[in-house]
């Protein structure tokens, strides 16, 4: 009996050592990180980009695919509240998206705060000659499933640091 239970201990202890997370370390040392790779299933999309400069404080609108006309805007009544969900900062320059951008975004010259006092609607005409971007990102990433996070900003910066988000995220625009 005694003889078994060694048998069993060494064969359990033999197989915990194969029993690894499928899941890349950033760099080569023990103690690195263990990175997330995002799910690409149904759902939100965990977005990241970098802009060309700091557009948090404009308004945001959609182009159509040609970028010669305004598809997208939000009423001034939308962000009547500061509650207004801005791009959530992350390392490197890198923001993840909470405004719904896309490859199509384009930013106005007009600050939230101003465009938020507007009584009425300008012309979409008028709205595109306010356009101060039409390209804003340098890089724009998919990331996978914003769900399927525990916690998306430490996982996104761990994939940042480590210097693999257009090796784990689907690339929509490189600089």
């Amino acid at each position: 009996m005694r003889k078994v239970l060694i048998v069993s201990l060494g064969i359990i202890l033999l197989l915990i050592p194969s029993c690894k997370s499928n899941k890349k370390k950033a760099g080569s040392s023990d103690s690195a990180i263990v990175l997330y790779h995002p799910e690409f299933t149904p759902g939100p999309p965990a977005l990241v980009f970098k802009p060309k400069k700091d557009y948090s404080q404009l308004v945001a609108v959609t182009l159509s695919e040609d970028k010669t006309k305004i598809v997208q805007h939000p009423d001034p009544a939308d962000l009547l509240f500061d509650s207004l969900p801005n791009s959530l900062a992350l390392q490197k320059g890198y923001y993840m998206d909470r405004r719904g951008v896309s490859l199509n975004t384009a930013f106005l010259d007009i600050p939230i705060s101003t465009y938020r006092k507007l009584d009425s609607l300008m012309s979409l005409d008028e709205m595109y000659k306010h356009i101060l971007e039409k390209d804003p990102f340098e890089e724009l990433c998919h990331c996978g499933n914003l769900n399927s996070y525990t916690n998306p900003e430490q996982q996104l910066n761990e994939i940042i640091a480590a210097d693999s988000l257009q090796h784990l995220c689907k690339p929509l625009k490189l600089k």
